[in-house]
């Protein structure tokens, strides 16, 4: 949990956004590609990860990923050109951002086999903390020194935690399974759609990875434009920079609650309620919401974010067994790195277009309809 408190300030990004435009020189759709590509890298490294969690011991892996973080945050803010921090901060950072994620959701809820949902969810919510402590800390670093103060800032918090978790992952001895054994079947609630065993398990598969894409995309594009689009919605200069902040808190909330539904409610009824919800938000934030009562709106839209990227590792645990479902959960959340190269990156260039988020509000609102559509035919056939 503390290590996803750090590693979630990469969702903080937005308040880098329009210092970075100023010190690169560069359009909104140009800084926004920073973030894009970032979780495009995190997304590859969830994808992979599999491949990876199992070279070393957890503290080991720890120190690796760490070290990782931190040589692609001093790249970045060592760089005087936008294609270097490409590379620093939207690649290797990324990468390594993902592989503390996808390794500390998976480690974690194998050791709690009986609250899967609830370990998620304090994970998650973990990963939504670091954005509501880092935006008043990284702001005062960047009006001080400048972009790079604010990204060798970010690799200090790094420094710090490392040899905190590694300590304590080498106390807890906690080990990751990669292997299937005879008892991974008694975790599955319905181990008939084992991959190996169904071939309906791809189309399943095949509509969760829509219905995930579709439903995080509003979130990652709020997350990554928060700024902005309180500084279109009138919101008071003093208080734009709680903008990122207001949606950490509610995504936090929302992550906690997330995995808490899904071990007590039917997952269908969830993943086709919270991403319409969002979709109200989103409309009413697009057409209606001005002032600070647009903070409302980004709190929902925050707060149905942590919900959905709670819920559907926890789905998908209980689907595939704690192995299986490592493989997996990793395919399908590379739609998550779809949805969040392309929806903060076209707000920005709808942003450079028409000079509003309007639009890339509305259309992200038409995608949270579509996922619960598509998440209610993922889970019909299976009575979920």
């Amino acid at each position: 949990m503390l290590l996803m408190m750090v590693f979630g300030s990469v969702h903080a990004f937005s308040v880098f956004l329009i210092p970075m435009e100023t010190h690169y020189q560069a359009s909104r759709s140009s800084v926004s590609l920073i973030y894009s590509l970032a979780l495009v890298s995190l997304t590859l490294a969830v994808f992979l990860g599999h491949r990876f969690y199992g070279l070393v011991r957890p503290n080991i892996f720890v120190l690796v990923y760490c070290s990782l973080a931190v040589l692609g945050l001093l790249i970045a803010a060592l760089s005087k050109y936008l294609i270097v921090t490409y590379l620093g901060f939207g690649v290797i950072f990324g990468f390594a951002n993902g592989l503390a994620y996808g390794f500390s959701l998976h480690i974690c809820a194998q050791t709690n086999p009986n609250n899967k949902g609830l370990v998620i969810g304090l994970i998650t919510a973990s990963y939504a903390l670091g954005p509501i402590l880092a935006p008043w800390p990284l702001s005062k670093l960047i009006e001080s020194f400048g972009v790079s103060g604010g990204l060798v800032g970010f690799a200090l918090a790094v420094l710090v935690i490392m040899p905190m978790t590694a300590f304590a992952y080498q106390i807890s001895g906690a080990q990751i399974i990669l292997v299937n054994d005879d008892v991974d079947n008694i975790d599955r609630i319905h181990s008939d759609i084992a991959i190996e065993k169904k071939p309906k398990s791809k189309q399943l598969i095949l509509l969760l990875w829509i219905s995930y894409g579709l439903a995080v995309t509003a979130g990652l594009m709020s997350i990554g434009h928060a700024t902005g689009i309180a500084e279109q919605g009138g919101v008071m200069t003093n208080l734009i920079i709680i903008a990122p902040i207001v949606i950490a808190v509610f995504n936090m909330i929302g992550s906690f609650l997330g995995g808490w539904m899904i071990d007590h409610f039917q997952p269908r009824t969830c993943l086709c309620i919270l991403p319409i919800v969002s979709a109200m938000s989103l409309l009413a934030l697009s057409f209606l919401l001005a002032d600070q009562s647009i903070l409302i709106g980004l709190a929902i839209v925050g707060f149905i974010y942590g919900a959905i990227i709670a819920a559907y590792p926890a789905v998908i645990a209980a689907l595939f067994g704690k192995v299986d479902s490592i493989r997996i959960y990793g395919l399908i959340f590379t739609a998550w790195g779809v949805a969040g190269f392309l929806g903060p990156w076209l707000a920005g260039i709808f942003y450079d277009s028409h000079g509003h988020y309007s639009f890339a509000l509305l259309i992200a609102a038409i995608a949270g309809i579509m996922s619960a559509i598509t998440a209610y035919f993922a889970l019909k056939e299976i009575n979920l």
